[in-house]
C-alpha cells in the first residue's frame, strides 16, 4: 500500500458459542425451576420473566465485532477506524460520480 492511501475494511459480526453470553443464558434457563421450587406458581412466572430478560441479554453479550482486515476485536459497532491496522470502516469513495455505495471487501472477494 502506498503512503497516504487510506485503507478500507468491513466490520464482521461474530457470535460466540461458549462464553459469558452463554453462561448468562444458561442461568436464565435455570431461574424458572429454582423460583418455582421456592415460591410455587408466582415464582415460575417471575422466573420466566427473568429468563426472557437474561436470554436477550446473553444473546447480545455473545455478539462480537472484528475488523475484516486484521481480525482485531472491536469494542463496539460504532468504531470508525480500526485501532490495530488503522483501516477505515466507511465505504470507499467512488472514482465515478455514482451515488450507490461501494461493495466491501467480502462482497468482492472470490471464494
Amino acid at each position: 500500500m502506498e503512503d497516504g492511501q487510506i485503507q478500507y475494511a468491513d466490520k464482521i459480526k461474530k457470535s460466540e458459542l461458549i462464553g459469558s453470553g452463554c453462561l448468562v443464558q444458561v442461568v436464565g434457563l435455570i431461574f424458572p425451576f429454582i423460583f418455582g421450587a421456592i415460591a410455587g406458581v408466582p415464582g415460575v412466572i417471575g422466573g420466566i420473566v427473568l429468563c426472557l430478560i437474561l436470554l436477550i441479554a446473553g444473546s447480545r453479550m455473545s455478539i462480537k465485532w472484528i475488523c475484516g482486515n486484521c481480525n482485531n476485536p472491536l469494542v463496539n459497532k460504532s468504531i470508525k477506524v480500526c485501532p490495530a491496522c488503522n483501516a477505515h470502516f466507511e465505504t470507499a469513495p467512488s472514482s465515478t460520480h455514482s451515488t450507490s455505495p461501494q461493495p466491501g471487501y467480502w462482497a468482492t472477494k472470490r471464494r
